[in-house]
């Protein structure tokens, strides 16, 4: 197993996995439960990590994640329903939970 990226809250570590499932990469998250340890131990220490089962998956892996995360953050696309302005990777408005439109 190799770890392929540690993530800074417990969502982010799912949404990686699932990024990586998709992409038909196996692989677990580490440390899920261990945010109460926070204060005990380092905060470093605790953090969830995606790991992938194969060790002939890690380059891939780091690629599919590498690939998310250069989403330009600058572009927005505006909610129709509510001019709320949100993320171009958005389906749904944060806002109002209204469809958006490429």
């Amino acid at each position: 197993m190799r770890r392929v990226f540690v993530a800074g809250t417990l969502a982010e570590a799912h949404l990686m996995l699932q990024l990586l499932g998709e992409s038909g990469i196996r692989g677990k998250i580490l440390n899920q439960y261990s945010q109460g340890g926070v204060g005990d131990l380092a905060a470093t220490e605790v953090l969830p990590e995606v790991w992938v089962y194969r060790d002939d998956d890690e380059t891939l892996a780091r690629k599919v994640i590498k690939s998310y995360h250069r989403v330009d953050l600058e572009k927005v696309r505006v909610c129709k329903s509510c001019g709320e302005s949100n993320p171009t990777t958005f389906e749904l408005c944060w806002q109002c939970s209204g469809a958006l439109e490429e």
